[in-house]
This record gives C-alpha cells, structure tokens and sequence, in this order.
C-alpha cells in the first residue's frame, strides 16, 4: 500500500529517464539515414528511366530527403491514392533492409543500392486499371436518406461541389462530396464524405457506369473518429442493378480498407447503388470510394 501511495512520485521520477531513452532512440535512427548525396544519386536513376504512369513510394514516410529527391515524380494523385492496382510499375525508395507492404510478392525489375538506401523498381503483376470512379463522378451522381417516411432527396451544390442533406433531414453533417481523411494509420485518401444517420440510409446512386469484372470498394473513418474504439461501425451496402453483390464494415481503429466484389453478368452499363448507415452517428466521420476494375 505505501508503494501504491507514492506511485506518481515513482512516475515523476522515470520522466527524464524517458526522455534520456527517446533522444537516444531519435539519435539512433538519424544516424540509420544516409546523407544528401546518396539520395541524389537515386534521384538520377529515377529521372533517367521514369514512365509516365510508374508509382514512386518513398518509405518511410518521415525519411524527408527522399520526399524532397523524389518530389518531382510523386503527385498529390499518388500520394492519395487508393491502393497500387493502377500503376504497372513502382519504384520504392527505402533504407536498406525494409520492404513495403504494397510490393508484397511482385517481381523485381532491378535494384541499387546507395550507401544505406535501396531503390527498387517492381513490375506490377496485379495491374487492373479502373475504367470508373466513384469519386471522380459525384456530380452526376443521386443522392437520398432512406427514412420511414419514403425518401428524402439531397440537394447537389453546384459551387461547393456536394449533395446536402442537411436541409432534408435537419442534420447538415450529412452531405455527400469529395474529401480528403487522414486514417488510422496516418494516411491521406481522397474519398466521398458520406456521413450516416439514424434516420435510416445515406443513399448514393451512381446510373451509366461502364461495367467490369469486379468492383474495388475503399472505407474509412476519419483519423479522429476511429481512434474512440468504443462506437458501433459504419455499414456498406453495395447493389449492382438493385442486387446486392457486397457488404463491408468500417469498425474503429481500422485503417484504409478495400473490398472486392464481383459484377455479375448483365448490360456494358450498370447502375452502381451504395448504402450507408450505422446505428449510431455520433463521430462516424465516414467516407469511401469505389473503382470499376476489369473488361467485362
């Protein structure tokens, strides 16, 4: 009991000891980073043999020389980007002995070395160009709640570039637009804002897509909302053609997901519906996106 008495005492005292261990760790990992040279030298590499369409990933994210070596081929784009499936090559500019989890598996082209940095550049054998885009087509898109009053329709924002809710529901955090969320892991996406409400579903309707052979489905709370851990999750429901082919959760302290599901056969166009509620909308700061993958 007297151990228990004095604990923040004991605590207190282990605060300098901290910082002491933090500054070494800090010093250590500075001297894990190459100097400037090193990272010119693989600038020049990636100017020389670049294509238009390649990826550039610099890993990790906090090595700043290689964010400002390879700035010149990473684009706001790239760096939002939902996965790597759209890119047929990536280069990856790391520190000897890491790896990324999005080159998992794929084949290496060629590799070098620079005293303490790896540059690689990997053939993309899960290359599957979007035909469509969910976010790039919200213009165009219908947008309603689903209450038990029949659906109330929101109203699109020419000049702010959303459909508001708000005015139909009396909630006006329900909106559904472009946005950019930083997830769980620190990432930024860009994505469709589609904020849920208890007064039944967020309904978004996209009508004349190109069909595919699979639909990519991206989800993600905001950084701020996920990190509560104790909220209910945010549900999607994914129709094709009014039939469900799909449905995904977005649960707390979940980063950036994608799901796939497959089109069925049907027509060159679809109507592509998406459905989102929770059964409860405090802090469900959700978004998603989705891309038509594949000929048909």
């Amino acid at each position: 009991m007297k151990l228990l008495r004095h604990w923040p005492l004991a605590a207190g005292a282990l605060l300098p000891i901290l910082a002491v261990v933090e500054l070494v760790g800090n010093a250590w990992t500075a001297s894990l980073v190459p100097d400037w040279p090193a990272f010119e030298a693989a600038a020049k590499v990636v100017a020389a043999e670049h294509q238009p369409g390649d990826l550039v990933i610099v890993h990790p994210e906090w090595l700043g020389d290689g964010r400002v070596a390879m700035g010149p081929w990473i684009s706001l784009e790239d760096e939002t980007r939902a996965d790597v499936l759209d890119y047929p090559r990536i280069w990856v500019l790391t520190l000897a002995g890491r790896t990324h989890p999005d080159t998992a598996g794929l084949p290496v082209e060629r590799e070098w070395e620079f005293d303490g940095l790896t540059l690689t550049r990997f053939r993309n054998t899960r290359l599957a160009p979007a035909t469509w885009r969910a976010y790039g087509a919200i213009a165009d898109a219908a947008v309603a709640v689903r209450t038990p009053d029949g659906e109330k329709p929101c109203r699109w924002n020419e000049r702010e570039g959303k459909h508001e809710c708000g005015p139909a529901i009396g909630e006006h955090w329900v909106w559904v637009g472009p946005f950019v969320t930083t997830d769980m892991a620190q990432q930024a996406h860009f994505c469709l804002w589609s904020h849920p409400t208890v007064r039944g579903p967020l309904v978004t309707t996209f009508r004349d897509v190109p069909s595919g052979k699979t639909l990519s489905v991206y989800t993600a709370l905001t950084y701020v909302a996920g990190r509560d851990l104790d909220k209910p999750p945010v549900k999607i429901d994914v129709e094709i053609d009014g039939q469900l082919v799909g449905t995904a959760y977005q649960p707390d302290g979940a980063p950036w997901q994608r799901f796939s599901f497959p089109v069925p056969p049907g027509p060159a166009t679809r109507t592509v519906r998406f459905l989102v509620s929770a059964t409860f909308q405090g802090m469900r700061h959700f978004c998603f996106d989705a891309a038509m993958r594949g000929a048909p």
